[in-house]
């Protein structure tokens, strides 16, 4: 079964700003019946919870700038498939189109 909703963000972390943000939504999506996050790093306590699916795009070198085709690419594959099966779509600023 499909998670009914898609987050796609470059990271997924308690550390702070964004990062703290998308994984304090993802969170709360977990609870509501289940999120894939699509990302380049998901913090493991994130990923270990109930209800959260987990598709990680390559960033070589560490670089935003080398992963963000990656990012891009695996985010929208998996926008269509979750669009497609009825779910929603978050996008975290110029990750994705």
């Amino acid at each position: 079964m499909t998670p009914p909703w898609l987050v796609v963000a470059g990271d997924f972390a308690a550390g702070g700003g964004m990062d703290a943000a998308n994984a304090g939504l993802a969170a709360h999506l977990a609870g509501r019946g289940g999120v894939t996050l699509v990302a380049h790093r998901v913090a493991p306590e994130l990923a270990a919870l109930p209800g959260v699916a987990v598709k990680l795009a390559r960033r070589p070198f560490g670089s935003d700038a080398l992963g963000e085709p990656f990012l891009d690419c695996l985010g929208r594959r998996e926008a269509a498939r979750v669009g497609a099966a009825g779910g929603r779509v978050v996008v975290n600023g110029g990750n994705c189109r």
